[in-house]
């Protein structure tokens, strides 16, 4: 009898338990995992008087966990508290109620539009397949935030550029100078220094033992340390060990002779894509010839012969690949609840060697099987040749992987991985996706041992790097030295003919601007659909990276001598007024003989200490905007919406952090 009630009325209660369960996600589940212990009417605080209890910040603590769980939101979530869930709910919640407060409310075709992107669909319909939440949540979620987002666009108004520092900028980014320069690089000089002592080598471990190596690629200097930011590191990085299978394309092609089935198919694409084939006019012409040319089959057969061939290639590397993936899978249990699989012993892996032997039985091609039993760490995997530079061929990924980010991102380097360490599930003795690099040749891999980053015990572990590093800080201090001589002298003459007498190399780029857009970092795009780029120091023609120091030395070198020729031009005046052909004024003591100022040439040495170089440049003109330029109109819109990208975040972090928020909604936590 209750079967056949449980058949009859099997929707209308399905519907009933659908509803309990949702009331019960909303008011129950969501609450209490975010809140702890603390009950519903637990007071967290006072606000603007009146009691704050947990019960009123549930909302805001469904929304804080919808949006970070969603990557489109989360990343547009940096100023929010990252000190713990029931901070950042309580920031989100008083933001929230400023808005309302001073009638800011969700745009809903903002909302709904931001709901629509293809690639927010996609991150939404993954957390609600993975979570208790529900699309509703999702999108009250958004509707808060959209209030919050419209209240900061309101305040930072207050923060829009003076017109004072929009004419600086609008300079800065159009004004332009010329230099010579002379570089003194410690590395040239460094093995001439003498031996360094025990006293220089401890103190250089201890200061560094427990500082990463730096990686002069980043854009970060490296950390200050005694007031300096030396390059020098001696902690262990993360590393790994690796061995590989490499399926080598120009190998495979070379051994195949093409059938004449493929002829004929290439035959057949020839005539079907004529258009591919047609042969340009050697003369450029607005309106396309009545009759085309196109090549011949046998011009283009050996290509398209490729072509073909190279199909067939990529269909054998995929049955390959395949099996040998899930040959090396087999000796793997099922996984845990993780992800990850039980640690396997080494014996138990199956050898790349054995597995070569047994693809050559079956498909009738070898692969090269190598391993690296010496630790890589990040440079050390991208220095690799072939498999360093290959990339996944995994779909649906906006970037490429890259061997160096797939091995340090391995279970037992970072347990507690997120993204991609825990998507790929990488651990020691799995094989990773398989890579391809630019010729199309293909990798399978595995991490065979994993060293965490750590300190080295002691200075016997890096007596070498020790005493290297020490050499090259004796240098760049003998350079620092060598620098102010020369620009003392170059004052005088000019740097060319001082670098020529010395036998320096002497450099004299292009000129340069104090400012200019970092093409490769774009932060996004204007309302317009135009890509907006970070403003960075101009990088100077001849000199790897983008060195702030060196910019602003060089244009203070200009602004001394617009001073100088404005100290010279009033001194010529001076005496022009107090000489006796002119008359001399009523109070004025008129000075016979007084020396003209003397002709300098701006000089200055400038050290870079990430870097063990110093530089001694002299300014050799300079040409600033004119004020027509400076004035105009289009210039100054597009120094503005400059600015607004450039301290739009600066500012929102602090206006929007909890401390801020508290105090101006008058908001007292309970202590």
């Amino acid at each position: 009898m209750s079967i056949k009630l449980m058949r009859k009325y099997s929707k209308p209660l399905m519907a009933f338990f659908g509803v309990i369960l949702m009331i019960t996600f909303l008011v129950g589940i969501s609450y209490t995992a975010s809140m702890g212990t603390s009950g519903a009417g637990f007071v967290v605080g006072k606000l603007d008087g009146h009691p704050l209890t947990n019960g009123q910040l549930t909302q805001a603590q469904i929304d804080v966990n919808v949006l970070r769980r969603i990557p489109y939101f989360a990343d547009r979530l940096g100023w929010l508290s990252g000190r713990s869930l029931s901070r950042a709910s309580l920031q989100f919640y008083l933001l929230l109620h400023e808005a309302t407060r001073n009638g800011f409310l969700a745009n809903v075709q903002d909302v709904r539009d931001q709901l629509q992107s293809k690639s927010v669909l996609r991150q939404v319909a993954a957390l609600l397949e993975n979570s208790v939440y529900v699309r509703e949540n999702v999108v009250q979620a958004v509707a808060d935030l959209d209030a919050i987002n419209q209240l900061a666009d309101f305040a930072y108004g207050a923060a829009l550029p003076s017109q004072p520092q929009l004419l600086h900028y609008i300079s800065e980014l159009s004004s332009k100078v010329r230099i010579d320069y002379v570089r003194l690089s410690a590395a040239h000089i460094a093995a001439s220094q003498p031996a360094p002592s025990a006293a220089m080598r401890a103190h250089l471990f201890t200061t560094y033992r427990g500082v990463l190596p730096w990686n002069p690629n980043q854009s970060r200097e490296p950390p200050q340390i005694d007031g300096h930011h030396y390059p020098f590191g001696y902690r262990y990085p993360n590393r790994v060990k690796l061995e590989f299978m490499k399926f080598d394309r120009a190998a495979v092609r070379a051994a195949m002779q093409p059938t004449l089935a493929d002829v004929q198919t290439a035959y057949r694409y020839y005539k079907a894509h004529l258009n591919k084939f047609i042969i340009k006019p050697k003369k450029a012409t607005t309106t396309a010839p009545a009759h085309p040319q196109y090549k011949t089959f046998e011009q283009v057969k050996n290509l398209l012969i490729r072509r073909q061939l190279d199909s067939h290639i990529d269909i054998l590397f995929h049955r390959m690949t395949d099996w040998t993936l899930h040959q090396t899978a087999k000796v793997w249990k099922n996984p845990e609840i993780s992800g990850f699989y039980k640690p396997l012993p080494r014996s138990k892996w199956l050898s790349y060697h054995r597995l070569s032997l047994a693809l050559a039985n079956r498909f009738h091609y070898r692969p090269e099987t190598g391993r690296w039993n010496h630790w890589l760490d990040s440079a050390g995997l991208a220095s690799l040749r072939g498999i360093g530079q290959a990339v996944t061929k995994l779909s649906g990924w906006n970037t490429p992987l890259g061997l160096r980010t797939l091995a340090l991102k391995i279970h037992e380097l970072d347990p507690h991985a997120k993204g991609i360490g825990l998507l790929l599930h990488l651990q020691a003795g799995r094989e990773g996706p398989v890579l391809e690099d630019r010729h199309g040749n293909e990798y399978i891999y595995r991490i065979t041992a994993v060293s965490p980053a750590h300190d080295p015990t002691s200075l016997a572990q890096v007596r070498t790097a020790v005493a290297r590093d020490a050499r090259l800080l004796a240098a760049y201090q003998l350079n620092i030295r060598r620098g102010r001589r020369l620009a003392d002298q170059a004052g005088k003459i000019s740097l060319a003919a001082l670098a020529r007498a010395k036998g320096l190399p002497l450099t004299t780029p292009p000129a340069f601007t104090a400012l200019a857009p970092d093409v490769e970092s774009p932060l996004g795009y204007n309302y317009l659909g135009e890509p907006v780029y970070r403003i960075a120091p101009a990088q100077i023609p001849g000199i790897r990276g983008r060195l702030r120091q060196l910019t602003r030395a060089a244009f203070k070198l200009a602004l001394r001598n617009q001073r100088t020729q404005d100290h010279a031009r009033r001194t010529r005046a001076t005496d022009a007024s107090a000489s006796p052909a002119s008359g001399v004024k009523a109070g004025k003591i008129a000075i016979s003989g007084a020396p003209k100022p003397s002709v300098e040439k701006p000089t200055t040495s400038v050290n870079i200490g990430s870097r063990l170089e110093v530089f001694v440049m002299q300014l050799v003109a300079v040409h600033p905007i004119p004020v027509n330029m400076l004035h105009a109109p289009v210039l100054q819109r597009y120094a503005g919406s400059q600015i607004v990208t450039q301290t739009y975040m600066r500012f929102l972090s602090n206006w929007l952090s909890y401390k801020a928020v508290a105090a101006r909604e008058h908001f007292v936590a309970n202590r």
